[in-house]
Order: structure tokens, then C-alpha cells, then sequence
């Protein structure tokens, strides 16, 4: 909106009525700017000689620009962060549950009598941690509310958004709060069908496209919409208590 301004006192016209001014869309229209947050950023730096690099660059060798972040105490540098990914998955999913095989419940009591092996082991698609799931063994009470660990996890690592493969039934669960769904898992059989629950026991092996969708959706910010979308289609899960997960 202040570019829009600058740009209007440099001499610029008056945008036309059908410009909507108060948009993002709008006012990069009226810039001759891509109009998508992500694609003004792709063709703003992905070319390392382009216009924004070079005015980045003239930015950090300015002498005053030096001088104060050098008396902060702080170092200039350049670096174009790259977008997120999900955590990297292995091709053949016996892989998968041989990792989590002897992970063992943080609650448990290993006695030697006791099994304190997770009987639900999942996977953060986030981060790669490992905690169980639908039990009530590492419940957590927040601010008085009661959360299950891909629940409170979700908390820590998505800011309440979460994506969690339950190995052992080899399902995807996103969360968005107190809401959550399931989605189809990236694995597939020689079929190209999933296999939840594991009934049929056939060998499942890692779909880079399923899993670059999951990439998309939780990139795209689509997992409150796919969980709505879900509620909306079938009544039983909004009996469901996510929270518990």
C-alpha cells in the first residue's frame, strides 16, 4: 500500500474504479507486480542478478547500514531461505515401521515386566518425532484442556496444525486445533491403492505424488479447508474428539 502511494506521487495514474485497492491482488496490479505473494518473491530473487538482489545487496554495503548493525553486535548476510519441506520419507514402508519398532513410551515403566514398547507409534510429517497416539498414556492438560500428544505436538511444532502418520495403520492425521481429518497416506501398494489399517499385508512402497500433495496442502495453508471440507461431507467426524488424538 505505501508503494502504491510512492508510486502514485512519482506521477503515476489514478487507478482505474475496477482495481480493488484494498487488496493484495489489487495493488499489484496497479505496481505491474505479480500478484501472489509467492510469485512476487519467486521472480523477485530467484534470479540472483535481478533488480531485488542487486538493491538487497547495495543495501548491506552501505556504510551506514554497516556501521549500525555493527554496533548492535549484529552480522550482515544475505541468504534466501528456502520453502519448507516435509520431512524426508523412505522409499519401502518396512523401513518406516522397522524405525519405530522399539520406540517406547515416554510414560512407560520399563520394569522388564511390562511391555513399555508405544502400541501406537506416529510420525510428526513436520519435524520426524516420534510419540504415540490414540492412548491415554501422554495426555497433556494446557490452560485446562486436555490434549493427546499429535494434539499438544501440534501445539509446539505446527502452532496448532499437525500432520502425523500412524505407522502401524499407515494413515495420515492433520490437525488444526480442536478439528482433524484423515487423508489418504502416501504409500501405495502394486495396485497404486493404500492400504489402511495394514488388513491386506501387501509390500507398500512411497508415492512421491501423494506426498507432494501433502507437501501442497500443508504449504498452501489447505488443512483447515480439507478438514471442513471433510466435516462437512461426513457427520462422524464432528463426534470425534481431536483434541484426545
Amino acid at each position: 500500500r505505501r508503494a502504491a502511494l510512492f508510486f502514485r506521487f512519482l506521477g503515476a495514474p489514478v487507478p482505474s474504479s475496477s482495481v480493488d485497492e484494498s487488496s493484495f491482488a489489487g495493488l499489484a496490479s496497479y505496481l505491474g507486480l505479480p500478484q501472489t505473494a509467492g510469485s512476487l518473491a519467486t521472480s523477485c530473487f530467484s534470479n540472483p542478478d535481478s533488480v531485488a538482489v542487486n538493491l538487497v545487496k547495495r543495501w548491506f554495503a552501505a556504510e551506514h547500514f554497516r556501521k549500525s548493525i555493527s554496533s548492535a553486535g549484529l552480522r550482515s548476510s544475505m541468504c534466501l531461505q528456502q520453502a519448507r519441506r516435509l520431512i524426508p520419507l523412505p522409499k519401502d514402508y518396512s523401513e518406516l515401521i522397522l524405525q519405530v519398532a522399539n520406540f517406547k513410551c515416554p510414560q512407560a515403566v520399563d520394569d522388564g515386566v511390562h511391555n513399555s514398547l508405544s502400541l501406537h507409534p506416529s510420525m510428526c510429517l513436520l519435524c520426524g518425532k516420534v510419540m504415540c497416539s490414540q492412548t491415554y498414556c501422554c495426555r497433556v492438560t494446557v490452560d485446562g484442556q486436555k490434549h493427546g500428544p499429535n494434539s499438544y505436538h501440534s501445539l509446539c511444532c505446527g502452532g496448532g496444525y499437525g500432520m502425523f502418520l500412524w505407522v502401524r495403520d499407515c494413515e495420515v492425521l492433520i490437525l488444526a486445533g480442536e478439528r482433524g481429518t484423515f487423508v489418504s497416506p502416501p504409500y501405495l501398494d502394486s495396485y497404486g491403492e493404500p492400504d489402511v489399517g495394514l488388513r491386506r499385508g501387501n509390500p507398500l512402497y512411497l508415492n512421491e505424488e501423494r506426498y507432494e500433495a501433502l507437501q501442497r496442502l500443508w504449504l498452501d495453508h489447505g488443512i483447515l479447508g480439507k478438514i471442513v471440507n471433510d466435516s462437512e461431507q461426513s457427520r462422524s467426524l464432528q463426534l470425534v474428539t481431536w483434541g484426545e488424538m
